[in-house]
């Protein structure tokens, strides 16, 4: 006999459905709520209750939601809501008790007890940032919409909070009706002026999406009067895009149409010729399309910010700056070549013929992009029916980035450079359509768009387009980096080499030529090349800066940098130089100064952050998060800033701390356009979480917090703070399939504690994997990996101008000092200095350190 038997949830009741995110599947749309009693069920029945459950945000399509015993969801309500709400109810301006009702409300989603503490809670509270928001988030959640936005207004009408007003703006654009929304960014900008004009352009944005272009047009207009200098490329290219869309035309009908009277019934031979006339009438037409038609969507496309020409067939035609335009090209082959002002690009024969009789119903579309530039983005809309009890979750809708090639040819697409609309007739038998809309994002930085090459097109798709950035202008460090991993190297060094020739000095394409050289060919003397370069033009301090990086006396390259930056053209580069030999040395003061000057006349990412780290040695706190803050809420969301942030901040302000990560975590949702649940904005609360507890909560709460984690790493930097050389080990042979991916501090902090803990066996071990990373790395790698493997002691001074400082240099320092105890006293007197950082090991070296000798 076979028995179907398991458990179930039986006799629902109190049932309400919820409007939010699945933390599970991500699904948006409507979620169960309910009390149930658990059952033993055997052939689908009912048998044996084991306990009533209060079901919270059950997902309908994954089945997962967060279950409690009815009892304790009781406790709760009686012991905790109840008496809230009794106190709100005495004094209707309690905060605390107005923030712990509406809270414990909307975790156990129980709406009368929301409606009843909305109810008593003070008109003053309900002007309150906070409460404004949670009332809000309660009215979303329970499909209120009305209620949401009187609520809103309501605060608003008491407080004039740019907060609230951000909440209801963002709620007019979550519920379609983005023309309400505008007067108040208009308030909003009156209040914080030029901040607010990011969310100018996405209401702009918004609109244009909505087919809206008057409204864009007006409310640009007002951003470039109030802030004409305040991203005015940005405000120009969606004023222009909407200024070219032709208003809506009403149907013209003659006044006299409703007094004609039907013509009447031709009669005889005229009726037999109709069909067939028209018949030939059609094929003529048909014929001549064949003969004479053009491709329908073949597009030239400009993603430089400058115009330029080119030549179509023999014809000049000018291509305006981030935009798009028509080509007129015919059936057969269309001759394409550089004009005035275009970047330089091999002639295209652009061939389009899908034969003779299939020219009418060709639909496919060609993009030609000169530059190579500008980021193409074909994605997928969809539709669901009004009133649809699923949402379009149900269904997976794609995307990708096409950019750094010449042409592109696109099959099947829907839209083509225009905005899909907000609604389409569906037939009644579907509940989902999919449609393809292909446009220009000209907002995308060049970061946005390696990064959306390599979410949906692969890594293999980068090198072209870096390729076309690199010769465009100068780029970062960063875009270099990336072009050090995904360009082969037989094709980087010569487009190196080539941008090393360039004049002005293009410093980031000589530091990363240089990098890579000292890899590559370790015995070429780039000191002496660069000591002619230096000497044939004695004034460029750039050079000057250049040469002091493969100068191998310390002393040498510091009056080097000196030179860069006293001369009569000095370098900012020099400054970011001296500013790293100051850091190495332990003059922390000197080297604030010069990252500062260098941050004056630079602009790249690596400058701000070493201004961050001199900032972090001197004990600036203040001065650090100002700068932080800066980087995690610019142009874009920064979440690794974010945290450094709430780390810093939670060194002497656990409460602003954790306010800070709620502000960063609305900021963050309100920016990318995703929920709560999303897994990028759960990971950053994570993590933010986690650096507050150990700024702030101490040694023994941040490791019972790590060993409380599932992930091996976690455990691993526990028995690191430890200082369990038996658990680490064994951590570290549990993991056979190299999922931690160790890099040289584990390695570092390892042989450390093994030479504490007198075991030479496994010192070797670490020592060995160790100078193996090292050996593998650049030139200055390679010296740390030569001096630890040799049996003399290096010179403090030559042994700081080789490495990282901060905490990366202290663990070198301590590695050193067990390495060689002959000379332990001066390279941990130059660790302790080096101990600065926020993040570990800096806990691990303040242990490591406590009781050394100075």
């Amino acid at each position: 006999m076979i028995f179907i038997w398991g458990w179930g949830y039986f006799f629902r009741r109190n049932i309400l459905h919820i409007v939010d995110t699945c933390s599970h599947c991500h699904r948006h749309g409507p979620l169960a709520c309910y009390d149930a009693i658990y059952f033993f069920k055997l052939y689908y029945l009912p048998m044996i209750p084991l306990g009533r459950k209060r079901i919270m945000r059950e997902c309908p399509h994954c089945k997962y939601g967060s279950t409690i015993p009815y009892s304790k969801y009781r406790k709760i309500v009686a012991g905790e809501l109840e008496p809230a709400i009794e106190t709100l109810r005495d004094k209707p301006s309690d905060r605390d008790s107005a923030v712990k009702a509406l809270a414990i409300t909307i975790q156990l989603c129980d709406k009368q007890g929301f409606e009843r503490a909305e109810e008593v809670i003070g008109r003053s509270l309900k002007s309150d940032d906070h409460i404004a928001e949670l009332i809000a988030v309660g009215f979303a959640m329970f499909d209120e919409k009305e209620r949401v936005e009187k609520s809103l207004v309501t605060a608003l009408s008491s407080n004039n909070s740019p907060v609230i007003r951000r909440q209801l703006i963002h709620h007019y654009l979550r519920s379609g009706d983005p023309q309400k929304a505008t007067p108040h960014v208009q308030q909003l900008m009156d209040v914080e002026g030029e901040s607010a004009v990011d969310v100018a352009i996405v209401q702009a944005q918004v609109l244009q999406s909505n087919g809206l272009h008057h409204d864009v047009v007006s409310l640009l207009d007002d951003v470039r009067n109030r802030f004409p200098e305040t991203r005015s490329d940005e405000v120009m290219r969606l004023r222009y895009a909407s200024s070219q869309m032709p208003a809506a035309a009403a149907p013209i009908v003659s006044a006299g149409a409703a007094s004609l009277k039907p013509p009447k019934s031709p009669r005889g031979i005229l009726p037999a010729l109709i069909f067939p006339a028209l018949l030939l009438i059609g094929f003529g037409i048909y014929v001549g399309f064949c003969m004479f038609g053009s491709p329908r969507h073949a597009y030239l496309v400009n993603g430089l910010d400058r115009h330029y020409s080119v030549v179509i067939n023999g014809t000049t035609v000018e291509v305006p700056a981030m935009t798009r335009i028509h080509i007129p090209a015919s059936f057969g082959t269309t001759h394409i070549e550089p004009g005035s002002g275009a970047p330089s690009f091999d002639p295209l024969d652009l061939s389009i013929d899908p034969g003779f009789w299939g020219r009418p119903f060709f639909d496919d579309v060609h993009v030609v992009n000169p530059d190579g530039l500008a980021p193409i983005i074909w994605e997928e809309v969809g539709y669901v029916p009004q009133n649809a009890p699923s949402t379009f979750g149900d269904v997976a809708l794609s995307s990708y980035i096409s950019a750094g090639r010449l042409h592109y040819t696109f099959q099947d697409v829907d839209y083509v450079f225009e905005t899909p609309p907000s609604q389409i007739e569906m037939s009644s038998s579907r509940s989902t359509t999919k449609k393809s809309h292909l446009y220009l994002d000209s907002n995308l930085t060049p970061e946005d768009v390696i990064a959306g090459l390599y979410r949906t097109r692969g890594v293999e798709e980068i090198a072209p387009y870096l390729k076309k950035i690199i010769d465009a202008s100068p780029v970062s460090l960063k875009l270099w980096t990336v072009a050090s991993a995904t360009i082969p190297e037989q094709e980087l060094m010569p487009l190196l080499e080539e941008k090393c020739a360039v004049r002005p000095i293009r410093i980031q394409a000589h530091r990363l030529w240089q990098s890579l050289t000292e890899v590559t060919s370790p015995d070429r003397d780039l000191a002496a090349e660069y000591k002619r370069l230096l000497d044939a033009d004695p004034d460029n301090g750039d050079l000057a800066y250049l040469l002091a990086r493969v100068t191998d006396d310390p002393k040498e390259a510091v009056a080097l940098l000196q030179r860069a930056v006293s001369g009569p053209r000095p370098s900012g580069f020099g400054h970011f130089g001296l500013a790293y030999h100051c850091l190495d040395e332990g003059r922390f003061d000197e080297a604030l100064q010069h990252a500062r000057a260098a941050e004056r006349s630079t602009q790249d990412d690596q400058v701000g952050r070493l201004t961050e780290t001199a900032l972090l040695a001197v004990r600036d706190i203040a001065g650090f998060e100002t700068h932080v803050r800066n980087r995690a809420f610019g142009r874009e969301i920064d979440t690794d800033a974010i945290i450094d942030l709430v780390r810093a901040i939670a060194t002497h302000d656990r409460e602003a701390a954790n306010l800070q990560l709620t502000d960063a975590k609305r900021i963050a949702t309100s920016t990318w356009g995703v929920p709560y649940s999303d897994p990028s904005i759960f990971d950053m609360y994570t993590r933010g979480n986690r650096a507050i507890v150990e700024a702030a909560d101490g040694r023994d709460a941040y490791i019972r917090l790590l060993k409380s984690q599932k992930v091996p790493a976690d455990k691993l930097e526990a028995a690191l703070l430890e200082q369990d050389l038996d658990t680490v080990v064994r951590i570290l042979n549990d993991d056979r399939d190299g999922k931690l991916k160790l890099g040289w501090t584990t390695n570092a902090l390892g042989y450390i504690l093994a030479m504490r803990s007198n075991r030479p066996d496994l010192a070797e071990s670490f020592m060995t994997t160790m100078t193996s990373i090292y050996g593998n790395g650049d030139a200055r790698m390679r010296k740390i990996a030569d001096w630890l493997s040799g049996n003399e002691p290096p010179e403090t001074d030559r042994l700081a101008h080789e490495m990282v400082p901060g905490s990366d240099a202290a663990v070198v320092l301590c590695v050193f000092a067990a390495r060689f105890p002959s000379a332990a006293v001066r390279y941990l007197a130059l660790a302790r200095r080096h101990n600065f950082e926020l993040a570990f090991p800096r806990i691990l070296l303040d242990d490591l350190l406590a009781n050394t000798d100075e």
